[in-house]
């Protein structure tokens, strides 16, 4: 894995110089004191744009996600990296987030033995050996730890995610070191279950509910499941510790929730079933009903197998306990979507855009999820925009839809005109929305 990390880090600072120069002032915010907790900062691209000539520098690199965490189980797919180019607000408002990304797979051709766009977000490097690396560029603008990450399309998303890395690890500390063992526990779960949580948002519930742990980590394991049941579905609202995300099941659907909450309740059933086995010196059941929860990877930490007992498969963290499995599980990686397979043609094949401007909005929440089931693409146009907000206006959402378009409709007036159709729209939406 550092191999692979390390090769990819000695381009990004061959290509890129780092910042020396201070950051620019925060950009004020007109609209702060209107968002509430919930609301989504993004940035609406109107028009197209050209990339603007000015030097990437960075600000940071360092890991993020399981990696950060130490909380990666194998099968290991990929490791995410955080890469942070300092940038004051003309930068933000005039280099599109497809640049961005262009412009940082241009300077790692030829690292692995393959590039491509992940999910209009990520740049992948793969290679023969070891994990892929997906590189996350991001412009920093404020003082804190926010950066802006390009969002599947034509949008910034503000997020801070070494806020919750760091957070995790000194939960873990003061918890003896022993929380990092409960998360790949059930994340081997979640990978055998077929993934009903995002690991971001499964690892953020851990760290919020797993306070006192067990010497043995299963029990610990099995507290966090049984604790689900007399919480329901309000047991999967966390926020994110950045602030920025006020519930991060906000991608699940209410079917997915339903599925979620099934595959906890049966969790808590067949982990107290096994832990009632290990009681009573029934280690070959236990083993049955602990393979059943976790696969046969199932983990095990040696000095908790009671003599006798039979040998268990390999653990989360890659040790091997007992004897070695050799995983044939699919690595998690997502195909790449036609956006993405555009973007990857690009960087053979550049092209200019037209000039344009970006504002940035505040989208009410559930947006994002909506949109993104509405528009697999996630390319925020004025139209999709205009629907969405009819469609807040039939459900009575009349504060959002202001909102969102006492935003967009000066974007509009500005770039298309008062008499283009798109404004007049968007002004008849608003009006609605305001008499109401």
């Amino acid at each position: 894995m550092n191999a692979n990390i390390n090769k990819v880090t000695d381009r990004l600072r061959e290509v890129f110089p780092w910042r020396t120069a201070p950051a620019g002032p925060n950009p004020v915010d007109p609209w702060a004191g209107r968002r509430r907790p919930g609301d989504h900062p993004v940035s609406i691209l109107i028009g197209d744009l050209s990339p603007v000539a000015f030097p990437l520098e960075l600000v940071d690199i360092e890991l993020m996600g399981s990696a950060r965490r130490e909380t990666v189980v194998r099968p290991t797919s990929d490791v995410d990296l955080l890469v942070a180019f300092q940038a004051d607000q003309l930068v933000l408002t005039s280099f599109s987030p497809r640049s961005l990304l262009l412009r940082v797979s241009q300077a790692l051709r030829g690292v692995g033995s393959d590039l491509r766009i992940w999910q209009g977000e990520a740049v992948t490097v793969s290679f023969d050996a070891g994990p892929d690396i997906d590189v996350f560029p991001a412009l920093h603008m404020r003082s804190s730890s926010v950066v802006h990450f390009p969002r599947r399309g034509r949008m910034w998303t503000m997020s801070a995610p070494p806020v919750f890395d760091r957070k995790f690890l000194e939960s873990n500390t003061a918890r003896g070191n022993r929380l990092i063992t409960v998360a790949k526990y059930v994340k081997v779960w979640n990978y055998h279950s077929g993934r009903p949580f995002q690991t971001f948002h499964l690892e953020a519930l851990i760290e919020r509910d797993v306070v006192e742990i067990d010497p043995r980590s299963r029990v610990s394991v099995h507290n966090f499941f049984r604790g689900a049941l007399p919480a329901g579905p309000q047991f999967l609202l966390v926020g994110s510790p950045d602030g920025i995300y006020s519930d991060l099941s906000y991608y699940m659907s209410g079917r997915a929730r339903a599925i979620a909450m099934t595959a906890l309740a049966e969790a808590a059933f067949l982990s107290g079933r096994a832990l009632g086995h290990e009681d009573r010196g029934e280690y070959q059941n236990a083993n049955a009903c602990w393979r059943e929860l976790f696969g046969e990877r199932f983990p095990v930490d040696p000095e908790e197998i009671p003599a006798g007992a039979p040998d268990a498969p390999q653990s989360p963290d890659g040790q091997k306990v007992g004897y070695a499995a050799t995983p044939t599980d699919e690595p998690d990686v997502a195909d790449p979507d036609d956006y993405d397979a555009e973007l990857t043609e690009r960087l053979a094949h550049p092209q200019e855009g037209r000039s344009g401007s970006v504002y940035e909005i505040i989208l009410p929440p559930g947006f994002v999820l909506t949109y993104d089931e509405a528009n697999k693409r996630g390319d925020l146009t004025p139209d999709n925009l205009v629907l969405y907000a009819r469609q807040l206006l039939t459900e009575g959402r009349n504060d959002d839809v202001r909102i969102l378009l006492e935003q967009a409709v000066p974007a509009f007036r500005e770039v298309f005109g008062p008499d283009d159709s798109r404004t007049r729209e968007a002004q008849e939406v608003l009006t609605l929305a305001t008499s109401q």
